[in-house]
């Protein structure tokens, strides 16, 4: 995904006054938007929140996780409303608590068609007469955006999509040469790939230096338990990295352990 940049709202979005955090101590409300495989808030929970599950449940503490646009999630979790951000870099919230051990690494690729590839990408220059399909206001790279905002209303250079299902729209698109290029997280497009029943061989990657971070979930700097949700998570990813658990929940979405 690469987690959107913009945290301004739309006023409509700002009042949240009706679903306040309820004190319920074997509840933890997380809320983010689809972001698979990492994070699912439909039937399909994403092996962060699978991970969140298994640990949680062993303090008899359920976590429940519902889809919101990211910038309000970060906001309603810094209020206090919500209890935790997963998938969250640590820059995008520096004041939130969270655990050491990350659960995850977010980083960002160029994809083109196998038979046109690009066959290395050092920087925007590298894009040079491409069209470029990407997912509006989210984040990748310094210099990638920096492009893409100097060019973001150039329609021979960008193309923006949004919506809940952005890669059923990019990746036609793709395919059919109506854009040369997709910049997205290597994961997450392979992951969509596999729902759109399409082989992940009809596209060649390119991945860009320097994008790579770990991701985590916040807990929320207004919640005076969220210390000890942290500690809680760090020390299960630990346990379940040894006793091969995570491998396990990793092996279900097709990916291994980041370390």
């Amino acid at each position: 995904m690469l987690k959107k940049i913009s945290l301004m709202l739309p006023l409509c979005l700002m009042g949240f006054a009706g679903n306040a955090r309820a004190n319920d101590p074997k509840l933890i409300k997380m809320a983010s938007d689809e972001w698979l495989p990492y994070v699912g808030t439909k039937a399909v929970r994403g092996y962060m929140i699978e991970v969140a599950d298994a640990i949680f449940a062993e303090k008899g503490i359920k976590v429940a996780i519902s889809e919101l646009p990211w910038p309000r999630v970060l906001l309603e979790v810094k209020k206090g409303n919500l209890d935790a951000a997963p998938g969250m870099q640590l820059h995008q919230a520096p004041d939130f608590i969270a655990h050491n051990e990350a659960l995850g690494v977010d980083e960002a690729a160029i994809f083109t068609l196998a038979s046109k590839p690009l066959k290395e990408y050092k920087d925007p220059t590298s894009l040079a007469g491409k069209k470029l399909g990407l997912i509006k206001d989210y984040t990748y790279e310094a210099k990638l955006d920096e492009y893409i905002k100097l060019n973001v209303n150039n329609s021979k250079l960008i193309h923006q999509v949004h919506g809940e299902s952005p890669y059923e729209t990019l990746v036609p698109l793709l395919r059919a040469g109506r854009i040369d290029a997709v910049v997205a997280n290597p994961s997450v497009f392979y992951y969509q790939l596999k729902v759109l029943g399409i082989n992940q061989d009809e596209f060649h990657i390119s991945r860009i230096e320097g994008s790579a971070n770990k991701v985590y979930i916040g807990f929320s700097p207004a919640n005076p338990r969220s210390k000890e949700f942290a500690a809680t998570l760090n020390e299960g990813i630990i346990r379940l990295r040894k006793s091969g658990e995570l491998a396990k929940i990793l092996a279900k979405y097709g990916l291994k352990d980041w370390q």
